[in-house]
């Protein structure tokens, strides 16, 4: 996925995933979500397991170290926000 940058962290962040087929076509896939971090020479500096999302946030973006999805909450637009120790 699109790589961003964490201007509070001074990195390079990136969600990607892995899919898994479900066994027939008509029953949905079901994915692992990952974070990727690179320095500004875009050397890996660490990867993680997202823990919690059951697939990828279509639209984010990274605001004081955090990353911030928009969600649909009852027909309202709304915000996810997920924090990182790292």
């Amino acid at each position: 996925m699109a790589i961003k940058w964490d201007d509070t962290r001074k990195l390079y962040l990136r969600l990607g995933k892995k899919t898994f087929l479900a066994e027939n076509r008509a029953d949905p896939s079901t994915y692992e979500v990952y974070l990727f971090a690179y320095d500004t020479d875009f050397n890996v500096v660490g990867e993680t397991k997202v823990e919690g999302l059951k697939e990828p946030p279509t639209t984010y973006f990274w605001k004081d170290g955090k990353l911030w999805s928009y969600v649909n909450v009852e027909d309202e637009l709304g915000f996810a926000v997920f924090t990182f120790d790292f």
